[in-house]
């Protein structure tokens, strides 16, 4: 599957899809390194790619965890430091996995896997030991999202025929379901920084329109924000907790943002013709990061967080999505792919567009970085 696809997938369907083209890797010679932290250094080959060159800086030491199929081709959590050292296999196993997230702590890493059969959701230590699996069922878990604190874990499964958001606490304990409509698919649930909403996706499944809702943490409250006849997706919430941004329509999508009580909604990149996509809030609220193909291919852009000062970080002729922020609001890690998906790559890049590199550099599909906090 390509990165065509979920750019272009209308609808609530994309956030879905985000999984699978996680899992879409290539086979290359398998590897084993230590357990973290490693001196190993990553070894650069001769994949096309971006045209940025700038060599990596040997100063930073951060942890990016991401998804490649270098070593079995169906996809492996990998981390690696944020200098392109020390990478590291912690998952190793034949099935497909994908969708790593850190901890809000730094010392675990969950994502999905597809080793019983269907998709679950797993925990593993930040140095690949200790595996848990925390949910068992025949239906496919996914999009999930650690709550603040780390005790719980959100995520959506349609284990009864359409997909509802359910929460359990971190070791896979106290299951809940929170939101409950057969005429309804509820995915891509996000806690608030304060942990105590969650906003989510909700289409119905006859009109294939998706709206912005948030809820309490407990389930209850369950208010539409966007109610709109267009599909809205991908929100995401400032640091203070008081905005969610999020794209709509789908096709072809401006950067929005909204108060958590609906009011003062605001379309920030307001550019018609383009799209506009994937926002990510920087950890300070200042600014917001996003990819668009306002260029004719995919790059990676930065505003202020009131849409202002919009500035091109990438220049090339491949596709450059998935922004995400490093914790100190100084880097973006993204990922860089063909049209066609024949190749994707994490790359690293000062906010200010300087220091590009590639930091998986390898011909495997690598895709969809995370920051250890």
């Amino acid at each position: 599957m390509s990165i065509r696809l979920i750019l272009a997938k209308p609808g609530v369907v994309a956030a879905v899809l985000l999984l699978a083209l996680s899992l879409a890797c290539l086979p290359t010679t398998p590897t084993q390194p230590d357990a973290l932290p490693s001196t190993a250094t990553n070894t650069p080959s001769a994949t096309p790619g971006p045209e940025e060159t700038v060599p990596p800086p040997q100063a930073e030491a951060r942890w990016i965890a991401f998804t490649s199929g270098r070593d079995d081709g169906r996809g492996d959590i990998f981390a690696i430091q944020a200098d392109g050292n020390g990478l590291q296999n912690l998952t190793d196993d034949p099935a497909g996995e994908g969708a790593p997230a850190w901890s809000p702590d730094g010392s675990r890493i969950g994502f999905t896997s597809s080793r019983d059969g269907d998709f679950e959701i797993f925990v593993i230590n930040a140095d690949g030991s200790n595996l848990r699996q925390l949910t068992h069922n025949d239906a496919d878990d996914s999009s999930f999202d650690w709550s603040p604190d780390g005790s719980q874990i959100v995520f959506s499964s349609n284990v009864d025929g359409d997909y509802d958001i359910y929460v359990m606490a971190s070791d896979g304990s106290g299951l809940r379901q929170l939101t409950a409509d057969s005429h309804i698919d509820q995915v891509w649930p996000r806690w608030s920084p304060n942990g105590a909403h969650i906003a989510y996706l909700a289409m119905p499944i006859d009109t294939m329109e998706a709206d912005i809702y948030v809820m309490n943490a407990d389930g209850s409250s369950q208010t539409n924000l966007t109610n709109t006849t267009v599909n809205d997706e991908w929100p995401v919430w400032s640091p203070d907790g008081g905005s969610i941004a999020f794209v709509s329509p789908s096709y072809p999508g401006d950067i929005h943002v909204i108060a958590v009580d609906g009011s003062g909604l605001t379309n920030l990149t307001n550019n018609p013709s383009d799209q506009d996509r994937y926002p990510a809030w920087s950890p300070d609220g200042t600014r917001i990061a996003f990819a668009s193909d306002r260029d004719g291919d995919f790059e990676i852009f930065v505003m202020n967080a009131d849409g202002s000062d919009v500035q091109q970080l990438t220049y090339n002729s491949v596709e450059d999505t998935f922004p995400v922020w490093s914790p100190d609001s100084i880097k973006l890690a993204y990922h860089s792919s063909s049209s066609l998906g024949s190749f994707a790559d994490i790359w690293v890049i000062n906010a200010d567009g300087s220091g590009a590199f590639n930091l998986s550099d390898d011909p495997a599909q690598d895709r969809f970085p995370d920051w250890r906090p």
